[in-house]
């Protein structure tokens, strides 16, 4: 945490617009207070849901196919699939109907039937 960058809004804005326009950051119609709760929230799901594999390709056969499918949407998406998950986690939080929004809806969909049965 750097309280520096982010105890104040709009140094935060600054800094998520920068991040945004060069790629690194995911792309959305959120503030940066909610993308960053949007993401760390995707990790908390990631962990409920997965194991906090960032869809760990065994799990993701058994549900849809491998998760490493999802389509890295940001620079920091390509880091580690936890980043992939949590990226488009925050698109799938937004309603944005991209491909790794509907494919991270559908994975979510598929864990929480089968942690029904």
């Amino acid at each position: 945490y750097n309280s520096d960058w982010w105890s104040k809004s709009d140094a935060m804005q600054g800094i998520m617009d920068r991040t945004r326009a060069s790629g690194w950051s995911v792309s959305s119609p959120l503030s940066p207070e909610e993308q960053v709760v949007a993401h760390e929230f995707g990790h908390l799901v990631d962990q409920y849901y997965f194991g906090g594999k960032g869809g760990d390709p065994q799990i993701g056969d058994r549900l849809l196919g491998p998760m490493t499918q999802i389509p890295a949407v940001s620079g920091y998406a390509q880091s580690s699939s936890m980043e992939r998950f949590a990226e488009a986690f925050v698109q799938s939080y937004a309603g944005m109907g991209t491909d790794a929004a509907l494919q991270m809806d559908a994975a979510i969909a598929a864990a929480r039937e089968r942690r029904a049965r």
